[in-house]
């Protein structure tokens, strides 16, 4: 089976190239099955189009080719279907056969625990990589999923619960054992307010959602195999995971059909700013991150939201 090569991990090139007669000069390349597939290419320094080559990152840095809509959605093989990607739009490079669109599920033998958000994909591969990088924005940046303008083709975590309920976890801070004295505020006399003293004061109670779920599943964009080797580290998922909660048995993964950010229905699979959403615009707003980092408060805007998520 002919296998496209795709550019991955393109490095920036500022000039966008404007090749002469749009996309007409695209070359097609016939496969053993008779089939075709995207061969072309633009060179970006004379701004053509020009017919497959083996190393298109060589050819063309910063560019290539793609389906706009792909062809398992029944779309054509033909130009009119195809656009220019660029270093906003990367795409990925597979040894093997690559899995441009797919879904990945964990199957659970124990609740999960959410503290609320949407527990989204691309979210849970960056802090596996942190694991692995230690640096937060080689984590950010070696992602292996699709990101269009910073929005990532990843969706939220999508399940059909058993149960919902909630559930409280008691923590007791015990300021005197666990801090150092000279960090908390004293009183007019210089010694330590009482009620930090009191250790009976100092018991703090944290309430959780607890999920109860099959599996939770995923859609996504780009490079599978990757996301595979990093998903298949992950034991547990959510909170409490040190208390047993979330307990993954396997994952699997699979082609799929979505993009990460909108559904069959034209729902959002994530947040997505209103500027950026194409789908059922009937859906509610509220304010998101919608970015990694998701902690940081830049990354909220308005966002259409999936209706299904948990925000307790």
């Amino acid at each position: 089976m002919f296998q496209l090569l795709l550019i991955a991990r393109i490095r920036e090139d500022t000039a966008r190239p404007k090749p002469s007669g749009g996309l007409s000069g695209l070359g097609l390349l016939a496969t053993a099955g008779g089939e075709s597939a995207v061969a072309g290419v633009c060179k970006a320094e004379q701004g053509i189009a020009f017919t497959y080559i083996e190393n298109p990152a060589d050819d063309c840095p910063g560019y290539v080719i793609d389906y706009v809509t792909l062809l398992k959605r029944e779309d054509a093989d033909s130009p009119s279907n195809m656009h220019w990607q660029t270093t906003g739009d990367q795409l990925f490079i597979c040894g093997g056969v690559m899995q441009k669109t797919f879904s990945v599920t964990a199957y659970l033998s124990s609740p999960f625990v959410t503290g609320g958000g949407y527990m989204t994909l691309d979210g849970l591969l960056a802090a596996r990589l942190f694991e692995e990088l230690q640096n937060v924005e080689a984590a950010h940046a070696a992602v292996p999923v699709r990101c269009n303008a910073g929005l990532a083709c990843a969706s939220g975590a999508i399940y059909e619960p058993v149960s919902v309920d909630r559930i409280a976890f008691v923590a007791q801070l015990r300021a005197g054992h666990s801090l150092n004295p000279d960090l908390i505020k004293k009183n007019k006399r210089g010694a330590l307010h009482r009620d930090v003293n009191d250790t009976s004061l100092c018991n703090v109670m944290n309430a959780y959602t607890l999920v109860t779920a099959p599996t939770i599943t995923w859609y996504g964009e780009g490079d599978g195999n990757e996301v595979m080797r990093l998903l298949a580290g992950v034991e547990f998922i959510g909170k409490r995971r040190a208390s047993g909660f979330g307990r993954v048995t396997r994952w699997e993964i699979a082609d799929g059909d979505l993009d990460g950010i909108t559904g069959y229905a034209g729902e959002p699979l994530r947040p997505v700013p209103v500027e950026m959403f194409s789908g059922d615009d009937a859906r509610p707003i509220v304010d998101a991150a919608w970015r990694l980092p998701y902690w940081s408060p830049v990354n909220r805007a308005a966002c259409y939201v999936p209706t299904g998520a948990i925000n307790a």
